[in-house]
C-alpha cells in the first residue's frame, strides 16, 4: 500500500478508539463494545498494509485488556483505551 493509503486505515483506527472511549465515558459499554470490535478489525487491516510489527506493538493487548474490562472494571478499560490511543498518537507522528 501506498502511505497515503496507510495513513487511511491508520486514521481509521484512530476515529473508532475514540468512538470506545467516547461510549465508555457516556456510561455506554455497549457501544463502546461495537466500537472496540470494530478497532480489532481495524488493527488487522493495519497490519496488512506491512506496517513494521514493532510500531504496533501491544495494540491487541490494550484492545483485549479495554473489551475484558468492560463490565467489571471500567476504569481499567478506560485506561488501556487511553494507552492506546497514546500509542496510536505516536505511530501517525512517526509514519
Amino acid at each position: 500500500l501506498t502511505a497515503n493509503e496507510q495513513s487511511i486505515v491508520v486514521y481509521k483506527f484512530q476515529s473508532d478508539v475514540n468512538a470506545a472511549r467516547l461510549a465508555l465515558k457516556n456510561d455506554d459499554p455497549a457501544s463502546s463494545r461495537q466500537a472496540l470490535n470494530f478497532v480489532k478489525s481495524d488493527l488487522a487491516a493495519l497490519e496488512e498494509t506491512g506496517i513494521d510489527a514493532d510500531a504496533i506493538s501491544g495494540f491487541e493487548v490494550r484492545i483485549n485488556e479495554a473489551l475484558s474490562n468492560l463490565e467489571t472494571d471500567p476504569q481499567k478499560s478506560e485506561e488501556a483505551m487511553d494507552t492506546l490511543y497514546s500509542n496510536l498518537l505516536l505511530l501517525i507522528n512517526n509514519l
